[in-house]
This record gives C-alpha cells, sequence and structure tokens, in this order.
C-alpha cells in the first residue's frame, strides 16, 4: 500500500483530517498483527496449530483379540481381557486406570502341583508387583514392562482415564 505525501491543499481541511486517518490507519508498518490492528484481527491472521491426536491400539477396543496372547488394546475402567492359559494365567484383570497409573490383578493358571508366579516389573521405576497365593497385583505406568507368568504387558500409554496395552508371550 502506498501511503498518501504529506503535502495536502490548505483549501481542503476535511480531506486532511480524512487523508490523516488514512495515513495512521493504513501505514502501521504493513504486517499483520501490527500496533495499529484491533487483538481480534492480531489473533485471527495466526494459524492454528492442531492439538495432537491420541494413538490408537492395532486391535482397538477388542478386548477378545488378546485370547491368543497377542494384542495391542485400549482399555477404559475395569475390565476382564481375556487370556489363553498358555500364559500361566487363568484371568487378568484391569482394577483402574487413573490418569497416571493403571492397576493390574493377574490369577494363575492352576497346574498339578498348584499354582505359581513368576512376576517381574521393569521400565517403570515406580511400578510394583505383590503375589498372594494364586494372585498377583500390579501397580504401574506408562513406559511398564509387566511378567506375569509366560505374558509380558508393555502399558505402552495411559491417558484421560485410558491406557493402551500391548500383551505378547513372555
Amino acid at each position: 500500500m502506498t501511503c498518501p505525501s504529506a503535502g495536502v491543499p490548505a483549501f481542503a481541511p476535511v480531506v486532511l483530517v480524512t487523508v490523516a486517518a488514512l495515513t495512521l490507519a493504513g501505514c502501521g508498518g504493513g504486517e499483520s498483527g501490527s500496533a495499529g490492528a484491533s487483538p481480534s484481527a492480531r489473533t485471527s491472521n495466526r494459524s492454528a496449530v492442531p492439538s495432537p491426536t491420541p494413538r490408537q491400539a492395532a486391535d482397538g477396543t477388542k478386548l477378545s483379540a488378546c485370547e491368543d496372547g497377542t494384542c495391542e488394546v485400549t482399555v477404559t475402567g475395569r475390565a476382564r481381557i481375556p487370556v489363553n492359559r498358555k500364559s500361566g494365567l487363568a484371568s487378568l484383570k484391569v482394577r483402574s486406570i487413573t490418569s497416571d497409573e493403571i492397576r493390574l490383578t493377574g490369577i494363575a493358571a492352576s497346574t498339578p502341583t498348584g499354582y505359581s508366579f513368576a512376576t517381574s516389573c521393569g521400565g517403570d521405576a515406580s511400578c510394583s508387583t505383590s503375589v498372594d497365593n494364586d494372585k498377583a497385583d500390579v501397580t504401574a505406568h506408562a513406559g511398564a514392562e509387566i511378567t506375569l507368568n509366560r505374558l509380558l504387558i508393555r502399558v505402552t500409554s495411559i491417558t484421560g482415564g485410558s491406557a493402551i496395552l500391548r500383551l505378547s508371550r513372555a
């Protein structure tokens, strides 16, 4: 935009006022978001940054995909995840999910000699397991790798009261 020159004829005071107003409004530096623009004009010229989309689990919320011992599922709230007895578990339950923590319970499959549990928890300094007879309770956070007998459970993420779990044979 070309700004009008300062030389305005003396016989046109109305034109002088109009030119001055146009000069102040239209020649504020030529940039959007300049000091002469209103706050709403400054923000409306900015590009909106899209928020990241949460990653989706490969098997979605289809917990039955875990029956063969390999799956990646999204779990929200309390749930029973079906597992194959070859994993050494009779059942796997999600007891609760908070904004950053998941609590699981694994029930050992019975064997001719009774029950046995092998547990480990890594990848999460706050991960904990406790075993009582045929039951193992686990408290974990995103990044945890939990082994319950022959089942490896990776806590891929926890957000907004849901968790993505990846199960595989240990």
